[in-house]
């Protein structure tokens, strides 16, 4: 599609059919109840702040914290790539499940690779006695700080914080090309929010307080008017907090 018709089918004047405000109900709907049953399941996972545990254990860990953290940040870019599908053609439902199962995809790939990182420190280092040790937590603010200010991390958040201007640019047609985009989407929602992430292994991956703070912070640069400032500000947050642990050891 080229981006001169893209504009033109989300434009004010595409017309809006009752068949989408069903489906997007629909669509709203099953999110939210993903989100919400991640997050009940979170709740009775309830462990000790740094328990070793079986890699499996682990592994079903990252992936509820993935599902319950990234899902609502990932809404609008679900919510516009629906809307554009709905009114090219049939098989809007099928595009959209592949883009939804493509940027889970992504994410589930990181989410083993923490639950690897985490099982193998368990394993190797102390039996993890290291996770619960302030320098460790000190490390893990300290690197999500610093990488909040890189140019990377915001040329990702720009293109999660613009959906339509993403799908302009990233628009392939087809199923395939929906499990594409979605891949790429994924890719960038890694890139952005994987130090945010990580802090969780420094500060506890069962602390649901943190994961919410988290959560709320992800969202917040993705759609809030000032997201970007609001990525700065948790940035220099994080740095002093990762400073103060390390003052605390002195």
């Amino acid at each position: 599609m080229s981006s001169a018709a893209l504009e033109c089918a989300v434009g004010p004047r595409a017309r809006r059919s009752s068949r989408w405000w069903w489906d997007r109900g629909i669509l709203v709907g099953a999110l939210l109840v993903a989100t919400l049953l991640a997050w009940q399941q979170l709740v009775h996972m309830q462990m000790p702040m740094h328990t070793g545990g079986s890699f499996p254990l682990l592994l079903e860990l990252w992936s509820m914290m993935m599902v319950a953290m990234m899902l609502p940040a990932a809404s609008p870019m679900i919510m516009m790539f629906a809307a554009i599908s709905s009114r090219n053609g049939a098989g809007a439902l099928m595009r959209t499940s592949l883009f939804i199962a493509a940027y889970l995809g992504v994410w589930s790939v990181a989410s083993a690779a923490g639950a690897l990182a985490q099982f193998a420190i368990y394993a190797v280092i102390a039996h993890g006695n290291v996770l619960s040790s302030p320098m460790f937590s000190s490390a893990a603010l300290l690197g999500a700080g610093v990488w909040q200010l890189t140019p990377l991390k915001h040329a990702c958040l720009r293109r999660c914080r613009t959906p339509l201007g993403f799908l302009i640019t990233a628009w392939r047609p087809g199923a395939r090309g929906a499990f594409v985009m979605g891949a790429r989407h994924g890719t960038d929602c890694v890139l952005c929010c994987w130090a945010l992430m990580a802090v969780m292994l420094g500060l506890g991956t069962m602390k649901l307080a943190v994961m919410a703070i988290l959560t709320v912070l992800m969202v917040a640069e993705k759609v809030a008017p000032n997201g970007h400032r609001i990525g700065r500000a948790a940035a220099l947050a994080l740095l002093a907090c990762g400073v103060w642990q390390i003052v605390r050891l002195i």
